[in-house]
């Protein structure tokens, strides 16, 4: 899965924020959106969506496909060496 920062946030991924939000206490967040930049209100949408993922509602927005070519998946492949 390749995170291009140019779509919402899937609800794969806020599931990963609520995790690591619990873990640490909180902290600062910083929602990157670096390509096909929406409305101002639609990006204080995704921080409001940040705030109730916080709360335990977690919103169920798709993965979105890639327009260019299939990616594969590096965690798939067997490493050939071990890390050094």
């Amino acid at each position: 899965m390749v995170d291009t920062h140019d779509n919402p946030v899937p609800g794969e991924v806020w599931k990963l924020y609520q995790l690591a939000h619990n873990l640490t206490g909180g902290v600062s967040t910083l929602l990157e959106w670096d390509a096909n930049i929406p409305a101002f209100p639609e990006l204080i949408q995704e921080l409001h969506l940040a705030k109730e993922v916080i709360q335990g509602n977690i919103p169920n927005t798709p993965l979105f496909q890639s327009k260019h070519e299939t990616v594969s998946n590096p965690v798939s492949h067997q490493l050939t060496q071990p890390y050094e």
